[in-house]
């Protein structure tokens, strides 16, 4: 038996690429985000990411890897409150409402869609509700 050989043949699946599921977020959500989104707010237990998105502290996501963003009546209401030590803005003091939208811009791909709803500044809705922080124009989407 010395000098015989034993062949092993072994079969091999072939390897399917499957793209990674695109990921969409759904910011400030409460418990019901838009279909095909992950829910992000800042009470916990409420969507599938707990994040205070307007406190100045880097959201857990990296640059350039949210396919999609959608905000849909939540940027009316983010303090109008200037935060300080915020990292990236050394000695200078930002918007909370700017910093929501920088980190957003952070996020998304080269090509991500970015969906913003609000109340229009004309429209009575916008006053009516007293959590309402932020009476914005149509204009500062120029942003």
């Amino acid at each position: 038996m010395a000098g015989k050989k034993k062949t092993i043949r072994i079969r091999t699946q072939p390897r399917i690429y499957r793209e990674p599921e695109p990921l969409k977020l759904d910011l400030g959500s409460g418990p019901r985000p838009a279909p095909g989104f992950k829910g992000v707010d800042r009470v916990p237990g409420c969507a599938d990411f707990c994040v205070n998105l307007c406190d100045g502290s880097r959201w857990p996501w990296a640059d350039s890897s949210v396919d999609e963003l959608r905000s849909c009546h939540a940027i009316e209401h983010i303090d109008a409150v200037f935060l300080k030590g915020v990292k990236g803005y050394p000695g200078e003091e930002v918007d909370a409402f700017y910093w929501f939208m920088d980190e957003a811009f952070r996020i998304a791909k080269p090509g991500a869609v970015f969906t913003l709803q609000w109340p229009a500044l004309q429209s009575e809705r916008a006053f009516r509700d007293p959590t309402h922080r932020r009476f914005i124009p149509h204009t500062v989407i120029n942003y």
